[in-house]
Parts: C-alpha cells; sequence; structure tokens
C-alpha cells in the first residue's frame, strides 16, 4: 500500500520533496480507491519524513501526529488550486481538536491545504510543527480550557510556522483569542510574506489572537494580511508589551452609530444603521460599532429569540466599554443559551466601563464546575455599569452574576455596579459582590431559586445573593441593598460536608453593608437546625445595617450571626421580625423594631406587597443615621402615607408615589393582543415632555403610516391601531423624541 517517489513529474513537487526520494507517498481517499480512507490510519502507518497526500472530500476525523515529522497535504500542493483547500475537510465532529500536535513535532510536521472545521480548531502543545495553506473555520473552544482558541491553541514550549491561513468565525466561550491563542511560553513565527488573515472571530475575552499572560515570555511578530479591523484594539487582540502588529486589512470598518439587531428579519450584510436594515446578531454588532469616551453607541435589539441554535448568536458577548445593549422589553427580547455550559455575556477583562444592559432575558444557562468564566453574566472590575429591567430565569450555574478578578493590585477605586429593576425567578445560583467599590442593588426580586451542586462538595453556599468586599481595599467600600424581594427560596446543608454557607443571603461583613426596605420571607434551609435566611459573618468586623426590613415565615430561623460579633455591628432600626427575641442577643435594636405578622396581600401567592391592615404600614423610618453614614434618607414624596412602610413593597392605598407614575425612559411598554387580527391596544411611556412620533413599517421597513406626531406630556399613553386596511404580516412600530427611539414587533393574522 506504498508508492515510493522514483521521479518527479511538476517543479512543485520536486521542492516539496528535493531530498526525500526514499520516503513514501501514501494516499488518502474517501472512496476506497487509495491506500486508506481515513487520514489518521494513514499516520498511524507513516515513517518520518513520508508524505501522507490526501484526495478532496469531507473526512470526520480527529487527527494526532504521535510525534512524527511527516507532511499531510491535500491537491493544492501541485498548482495550487485555492478550491483543493475548500474541498478537502477535515471535520473534528465536534469532538475536541481536529488536529493535534503535542509529542515534540518539529518544523519538518507541516499540515498543508486543508478546511478545518467543526472541533476545538488545532491544538500545538510542546511541538513546533509548519501549518501552512489552510482555511479554519468554524471552530469552537466551548468549556475546554480557559486559555484554549477557537481556531488555533499555541502553549508550552512551542515555535510552529503559520503561514497563509485564513482564520476566521471560530469562537471561544472562555477568555482567550477566539482565533488563535498563545499563552504559557508558547510562540509562533507568522509568515511575513505569505501573510495569515484572522478577521470575524469571537471570544468572551479577545475575539481574534490572544497573546500570554500578564508576562508573555517571548515577543512575537505578528504579520498579517487582514485582521477584523485594520487598528484593533484589545477588544480584538491580546499582544505582549514587545510584540509587533502588522496588519495590512481590516475586513469592516467600524460606526459611529446606534446599532440594530433583529434575529429574524436581520442580515449581517446590512448597515444596521437604522429599524429597517438590523443585523442579525449581536455579536457581528458589537464588533461593528465604534465608540469611546466622546462617542457612545447603543445596540437595540428587536423582540425575538437570540441563541447559538436558533440564529447562530455566539455567546457569550464579549461586551465592549462605552457600548449599551437595549431590548424591546425583558418578556420580548431573549437571549437562550440552549443549557450550555458557558456564559451569556463577558466583560471579564480590560475593566470594561460605562455601559447598560437592559430590558431583556437571559435563560437556560447549563452547570459547570468552578472556573474562571463560570457564570451567566461574569464582570470583572468595571467602572459605572447597569443592569436594568433584566430577567434571569431557569438558569443552573455557580453564579448568575459573577464579579471575578486578576489579582487585589488591579482593583481601581472606581469600580461600580448598579443593578436595578432585575428579576432573579427560578435560577440555581447566585450573585457574587467581589471585587468593585461601590454597589448597588435595588427595586430587584429573588424568587424561587434552588441549590446549585458541583463535584461532590455539594451546594454553593449563599443561594441568592452574597454579599462579599475586595479583600485589597485600600478606601471605603459600599454595598446597599434597597426595595429588594427574597422569597420562596430553597437551600439545604450538605451533609457530607463542604459547599460553604448554606443559606439565602451571606454577608461578609468585612465593610459596612446597609439593606433598606427589603422582605426576607417564606425562605428554606433544608438540614438544618439554626441557619437563618440570613448569614451575616462578622470575622472581619464590619458593620451590617438594616432599616424598614421585614423578616418573616423563613425556616428554620430568620437570621444567624457568626464571628463573634460585638452588638454594635448588626443593627436593627424599624424592621418587622418574627422570633425578635431569638435575634436580640446578637445585633443592636434600635427603635421601631416589632414582631407584628406584617400581613402580605393574600391576592397572589408570590405577592408579597401589605394588605389593607398590615401593621408595617407607615412603621417604617424616613430618616435614619448610624456611625456618620445616612442609611435612609426619604423625602414625603418617596411614600405614601405618615411614614414609610416597612417592606418592599410600599402599601398603595388610594394614591401612587411620583416614582410609579413618571416613567424612566420612552418606550413602547405593550401591544396586546399580539398577534391580533382587527385591533391592537399599544401602551407607551413618555418620561418628560415632547413631541412625539410613532411610525408602522412594514417588514421590508417601508413606511405604512405615521400613527402619530404630537406633544405628549410625562406618563403612560396608549392608542389603538385599526388593522383592517393592513394585509397580514409582521410590522414593526417606532417611537422616536428626535433623541430617543423605541420599536417593537407586532404580528397581524387574519
Amino acid at each position: 500500500h506504498v508508492v515510493f517517489l522514483m521521479t518527479i513529474v511538476k517543479p512543485i513537487i520536486f521542492t516539496l520533496f528535493s531530498g526525500m526520494l526514499q520516503s513514501a507517498i501514501i494516499k488518502v481517499n474517501p472512496d476506497s480507491s487509495s491506500d486508506y480512507v481515513s487520514i489518521q490510519t494513514a499516520i498511524d502507518s507513516a515513517q518520518a519524513s513520508d508524505t501522507i497526500l490526501v484526495s478532496p472530500g469531507r473526512y470526520i476525523e480527529n487527527l494526532d501526529y504521535n510525534g512524527k515529522n511527516i507532511l499531510v497535504c491535500s491537491h493544492y500542493i501541485f498548482d495550487e488550486d485555492d478550491s483543493f483547500i475548500y474541498n478537502t475537510i477535515i471535520d473534528g465532529n465536534k469532538s475536541g481538536s481536529v488536529v493535534k500536535f503535542d509529542s515534540y513535532e518539529t518544523r519538518s510536521a507541516i499540515l498543508n491545504g486543508f478546511t478545518i472545521t467543526n472541533g476545538s480548531g488545532i491544538i500545538i502543545r510542546n511541538s513546533s510543527p509548519t501549518i501552512k495553506n489552510c482555511y479554519i473555520t468554524k471552530n469552537y473552544s466551548m468549556g475546554e480550557g480557559f486559555n484554549n482558541g477557537g481556531g488555533i491553541t499555541i502553549a508550552e514550549g512551542t515555535f510552529p510556522f503559520l503561514s497563509n491561513l485564513t482564520v476566521t468565525q471560530n469562537f471561544n466561550a472562555d477568555k482567550a483569542g477566539g482565533g488563535i491563542s498563545i499563552y504559557h511560553q508558547g510562540n509562533a513565527a507568522f509568515d511575513p510574506v505569505n501573510r495569515c488573515n484572522v478577521y470575524l472571530n469571537w471570544s468572551g475575552g479577545y475575539n481574534d489572537i490572544s497573546h500570554g499572560g500578564f508576562n508573555p515570555r517571548y515577543p512575537i511578530d505578528i504579520y498579517l494580511d487582514t485582521a477584523t479591523v485594520k487598528y484593533p484594539s484589545r477588544y480584538f487582540f491580546r499582544t505582549g508589551r514587545n510584540d509587533v502588529l502588522d496588519i495590512k486589512h481590516g475586513k469592516i470598518d467600524q460606526k459611529y452609530s446606534n446599532l440594530y439587531v433583529d434575529p429574524e428579519t436581520g442580515r449581517n450584510k446590512n448597515s444596521g444603521a437604522s429599524l429597517n436594515e438590523p443585523l442579525k446578531n449581536v455579536h457581528y454588532a458589537l464588533a461593528l460599532v465604534a465608540a469611546d469616551t466622546e462617542n457612545r453607541g447603543t445596540i437595540h435589539l428587536a423582540p425575538g429569540t437570540y441563541s447559538f441554535s436558533g440564529s447562530g448568536e455566539f455567546l457569550p458577548l464579549n461586551l465592549r466599554s462605552y457600548v449599551s445593549i437595549v431590548g424591546a422589553g425583558k418578556e420580548e427580547t431573549i437571549f437562550d443559551l440552549d443549557g450550555s455550559l458557558d456564559p451569556a455575556m463577558s466583560a471579564y477583562l480590560e475593566n470594561k466601563r460605562d455601559f447598560t444592559l437592559s430590558s431583556f432575558q437571559i435563560r437556560n444557562a447549563g452547570r459547570r464546575d468552578q472556573y474562571d468564566m463560570e457564570g451567566v453574566l461574569v464582570l470583572n472590575q468595571n467602572i459605572n455599569v447597569l443592569l436594568e429591567d433584566l430577567l434571569f430565569t431557569q438558569n443552573s450555574m455557580h453564579y448568575i452574576i459573577k464579579s471575578t478578578y486578576y489579582s487585589g493590585s488591579l482593583c481601581p477605586d472606581s469600580t461600580s455596579i448598579t443593578i436595578r429593576d432585575c428579576d432573579f425567578i427560578n435560577n440555581s445560583g447566585y450573585i457574587s459582590t467581589f471585587y468593585y467599590y461601590f454597589i448597588t442593588i435595588e427595586n430587584c426580586r429573588f424568587m424561587n431559586g434552588v441549590p446549585y451542586y458541583y463535584g461532590i462538595t455539594g451546594s454553593t453556599g449563599a443561594l441568592a445573593l452574597r454579599v462579599n468586599h475586595h479583600s485589597f481595599a485600600t478606601s471605603a467600600q459600599s454595598r446597599r441593598i434597597e426595595n429588594c424581594v427574597f422569597t420562596n427560596n430553597l437551600n439545604e446543608v450538605n451533609l457530607s460536608g463542604g459547599g460553604g454557607s448554606q443559606t439565602i443571603v451571606y454577608v461578609e461583613s468585612k465593610k459596612n453593608v446597609d439593606f433598606v426596605n427589603c422582605t426576607f420571607a417564606d425562605n428554606f434551609i433544608a438540614n438544618s437546625n439554626s441557619y437563618g435566611a440570613v448569614i451575616v459573618d462578622g470575622h472581619d468586623g464590619g458593620s451590617t445595617r438594616f432599616a424598614n426590613c421585614i423578616f418573616w415565615g423563613n425556616a428554620p430561623s430568620q437570621m444567624t450571626v457568626w464571628g463573634g460579633m460585638t452588638t454594635n455591628e448588626v443593627i436593627f432600626s424599624h424592621n418587622i421580625v418574627q422570633d425578635l427575641d431569638n435575634i436580640s442577643q446578637n445585633v443592636t435594636l434600635l427603635d421601631g423594631n416589632m414582631s407584628s405578622d406584617p400581613q402580605f396581600s393574600l391576592l397572589d401567592s408570590n405577592d408579597y406587597s401589605l394588605s389593607a391592615s398590615s401593621a408595617a404600614i407607615d412603621a417604617g423610618t424616613a430618616f435614619f443615621v448610624w456611625d456618620g453614614d445616612t442609611i435612609v434618607n426619604l423625602s414625603p414624596n418617596n411614600y405614601v402615607g405618615e411614614a414609610p412602610d416597612i417592606g418592599a413593597l410600599e402599601y398603595q392605598r388610594l394614591k401612587i408615589t411620583p416614582e410609579a407614575i413618571l416613567p424612566k425612559k420612552l418606550r413602547l411598554q405593550s401591544a396586546y393582543p399580539n398577534p391580533f387580527n382587527s385591533n391592537i391596544t399599544i401602551k407607551f411611556e413618555v418620561p418628560f415632555p415632547a413631541v412625539l412620533s410613532i411610525k408602522l413599517y412594514d417588514i421590508k421597513g417601508r413606511l405604512i403610516k405615521e400613527q402619530l406626531n404630537a406633544w405628549l406630556g410625562t406618563g403612560q399613553h396608549s392608542f389603538s391601531l385599526d388593522g383592517n386596511n393592513l394585509a397580514s404580516g409582521t410590522y414593526f412600530l417606532q417611537i422616536s423624541d428626535g433623541k430617543r427611539l423605541d420599536s417593537r414587533k407586532i404580528v397581524l393574522l387574519k
């Protein structure tokens, strides 16, 4: 089955095989007409310096050179016809690396003239092969090692030669390069003549190429013909201090413009600059948008489901500084992770700052053991971040929101995050507040959570929220949780040991923490006779202050205090606490605390608002100062009645608080019924008086009619749209005040 090379029939063959007249050519063809039908079988039979010549076809294989310095090539070597590259395909079948070099192969181990796809790309460790004339595309490194690249991984004493490669549309779900990752004493020689192309790859960290850790050992000269953009930021490339990055062309021209995305009608070939020409994918919009401190961008998401299986969305999204993502509502715009092991979104690297995530939901994230990116939303020492009007549901991960870090010395003292009007419902996993100096969580619901398990050690501990502090802080930190509801959550003590502190809210009181107008009700800790729904761990000596809060119906207890705390480290003012006497020895009880039944509303089992006869009504404090810190400072406009109510949900009586009737942003609030067959009612909110325009477009972006063009005041408004003169189909409503806009998809079915 071996044909010896006795004559040279073409000059290129002579060039490739000169000096190898005693080597063998082993032929591979999928139709059984050659020596082998499998490339790996041919590799296994080969000797040093042999050539494996592969005919066009799709080979479902995962190749390992096994230390052999051989040439594996397609028919591209004969006349450099690119069609042989695209038609000689090594398909990894989603089963790990497509091609692997990890047994000290040298530059004489050559891969030439293939498409490499559908696995975790090419893995090179402890080897220095030659990779040339290959198209490396649609490879996915998902959960296979946090430094692996999507297309090529180069690590551990390597020095491969890379020539005329096109590395595109590969994906790394972790923090390394989506195209190429070079790390841990890895090195590479990029051909400066036959340059590589590395563009439009995707990652949770650096989209195209990442090189090294904190101190890359070898400087690398990276010569590229085409990258995603000609002058890339560290969003696309992470290079070492002494690296050279030489790029001739950019694949796309970034735009200083707000962009629009629709998973159903969008195309990435569209401009994305209007509702009429939406893009299809958010990951592409994040690469396309240009933004800086003076020119901030927003990506507007149409209603629909954004997922890898449905719309081709690469998740996690690699978030950008100064770029916000705004959906059409947390029931309308959905990121579905399809049970993926990986995050939905990441702002893990480069201290990304000044962005908002708003008005969408994230669901169906999967499980994994602990690792750097293990969370539904992964953040890291970000500055001025707002999470608003989000829904996290049906996720099962160690963290729902994880804030992580490189090292203590890297955390700037301006790091801040606000989580507002968000719902965390039916999840396994919790929010961690590590490594931010300023954290505010307000108007959020944490409901119906169950334990998350990893390994054999049991649950993660705090089920809904873990309030931590940065261990290396050099100045004051702020943790404030206000108007939040923690109800009907289940956790359990692991009887086999391990698993952290099993509770619902865990407070590590190194610094001051404030809970104001929060409700903790009907939470349960299984396998325990004492653990409370809230655990305050005061080993490091901070002050935790509770004002206007309700603790009721939690089992086996309302609160547990650890760490030998003195009586001035947990402060209670104007709270309702079931079995108040059981915790009084561990806390300082100020005015207004009571153990009266709060009498929650019975209209809905999940409604923890107050009934008309509740003792919590008008029983709170509008002003509370402790140790020089102002904990509560409410004006009469902030509550109803003579004083604030205790608990998260103010009893409304016969009037509505001004905050409830003043919208925060311009938006099309709802459309009902949708789909509709004749008339549909549209509700919308106006945050301040303005001339409003509401227009109706068809699915092709053509203006059908202007429904409204008038001056409207602040508040909620509505109108009815008559569909009798419209054809069945999909339409888009757009509301604008000249500066801001919102849109909503409606469907007419006759």
